[in-house]
């Protein structure tokens, strides 16, 4: 996945999510997802905050909005979200 299609995906999961069709999502736990260890997983999300949080920065948004974006911004992965 490359970080266009990663940033896409993010984006269109935070605007789902600020429309409330995110009640429809079921949401599984990342331990054990696909045979990653939990430690992998939590590895795998800080890469992908850290990318988000570089892309959101160049985009110019402000750090509150950043953050508010982040905070909803879920794993394409497992479904968890990626600060929580």
């Amino acid at each position: 996945m490359n970080r266009r299609r990663f940033l896409n995906i993010a984006l269109l999961a935070s605007t789902a999510l600020a429309s409330g069709a995110a009640s429809a999502l079921t949401f599984q736990s990342c331990s054990g997802v696909s045979g990653i260890s939990p430690c992998a997983e939590l590895m795998r999300h800080k890469t992908l905050v850290a990318e988000l949080r570089v892309s959101l920065e160049k985009r110019g948004l402000s750090p509150a909005q950043s953050d508010a974006i982040l905070a909803r911004a879920v794993c394409p992965y497992c479904g968890q979200l990626l600060i929580g």
